[in-house]
């Protein structure tokens, strides 16, 4: 299993083998805990980001996105991490 991280460079979104997307905190605006759909963590970029997502196909390859919705099992703990960055 490869969790979501929160360090000093950033955060780190992570699905299983194929994604694996680091956000430096000079390219996150917000993060937010909200709870939407099956997700309950919402980041918000300062500015549209192009990352690189398994597949192809609309959804695969290179994607323009402004903010990333993830599911964490310990918001809080989460969320304390995030405070220390930004």
């Amino acid at each position: 299993m490869r969790p979501h991280t929160v360090g000093a460079d950033g955060i780190r979104v992570r699905h299983g083998l194929g994604v694996d997307l680091a956000f430096g905190w000079e390219d996150i605006a917000s993060v937010e805990h909200r709870m939407q759909d099956e997700t309950d963590i919402e980041i918000e970029l300062e500015r549209p980001t192009v990352v690189r997502l398994p597949g192809g196909g609309a959804n695969g390859g290179e994607q323009i996105v402004t903010g990333v919705r993830i599911w964490v099992d310990d918001p809080r703990a989460f969320m304390d991490e995030v405070r220390k960055h930004l």
